[in-house]
C-alpha cells in the first residue's frame, strides 16, 4: 500500500495494490514517447493486482503479462 509502480519503456506494463498509484508510458516502435499517465489503484476502474498497459490514445487497458 502507498507504493508507486512505473514502467517507462517500450510494451510497458505495471499492476500494484490498492492504494498504490500506477506510472505508464506509451512508446511508437522507435521508441519516441507518445503518452505518460497515472492513476490511483482502485479509483477511476482502476483494479488491484491486475496488469495495465497504455493503448496509443493514453487509456489504460487490462494486460496479459
Amino acid at each position: 500500500k502507498h507504493a508507486v509502480a512505473a514502467a517507462l519503456g517500450i510494451a510497458a506494463k505495471a499492476k500494484a495494490s490498492a492504494g498504490s498509484a500506477i506510472v505508464l508510458t506509451h512508446r511508437n516502435d522507435y521508441g519516441d514517447l507518445i503518452c505518460i499517465r497515472a492513476a490511483m489503484v482502485g479509483q477511476d476502474g482502476i483494479k488491484p493486482d491486475v496488469w495495465y498497459e497504455l493503448n496509443a490514445n493514453g487509456e489504460f487497458v487490462e494486460s496479459e503479462v
